[in-house]
């Protein structure tokens, strides 16, 4: 019922002209169980007109989604300037893959690590794969760990599951199995089915540092 009153709340001050209530209300369309893209897109429109970068955000993923590269790239652009985490990571993700420009994985890098220091989750996950792979920065496998770590302080599901194999491994830390195989029962628990996988590799005898 609450949910029911809160897009009925949201749906009015859109209709009204709010700006962010427009983004809202396209985000609901597009969490529906079947999304709706052109309901969201044209929301997402009224909220850019106006200037919202959020509203901008949306309206470049809507273009992403129907591959327009181009034009997504323009969006997150003009988002990622008026200084929202999820445009800089959005705008990253297009030059990680070369989408509507040339491919950068310095740029893409960039980007990433700004809107991680901007305390956006993804992209303290995509930092810390940048740093273990060499992907636009040097390869740093203590830098790579103290960003997955901080993703995972955050219960990032793919963090925690990294972090746990960088202590079974001794990627950017001293190695620790004991550690690893409590992250990964409790991801185990919580229906993650990598974690699972991972736990019946290990070995049954426990080591700690």
């Amino acid at each position: 019922m609450k949910q029911n009153e809160d897009i009925k709340s949201i749906t009015e001050n859109a209709e009204k002209g709010d700006a962010v209530a427009q983004y809202q209300l396209g985000c609901t369309f597009l969490e529906n169980e079947s999304p709706e893209l052109d309901k969201a897109k044209y929301w997402f429109e009224l909220s850019a007109k106006q200037g919202c970068p959020e509203g901008l955000n949306g309206l470049g993923y809507c273009h992403l989604v129907l591959k327009q590269h181009e034009d997504a790239l323009t969006l997150f652009k003009e988002a990622a300037d008026m200084g929202p985490a999820k445009s800089k990571h959005n705008l990253a993700y297009l030059y990680e893959r070369g989408l509507g420009v040339e491919q950068d994985d310095a740029k893409s890098f960039s980007l990433y690590l700004c809107a991680a220091e901007d305390g956006y989750v993804p992209s303290m996950v995509n930092v810390g794969y940048c740093y273990a792979q060499g992907r636009g920065t040097p390869r740093n496998e203590a830098k790579s760990f103290y960003w997955m770590t901080k993703a995972a302080k955050n219960q990032d599901r793919e963090a925690l599951y990294n972090v746990a194999r960088y202590y079974n491994e001794g990627i950017g830390v001293w190695k620790n199995v004991a550690v690893a195989k409590a992250v990964l029962q409790h991801l185990s628990d919580c229906g993650y089915e990598d974690a699972t996988r991972y736990l019946e590799c290990l070995p049954e005898k426990k080591y700690g540092a």
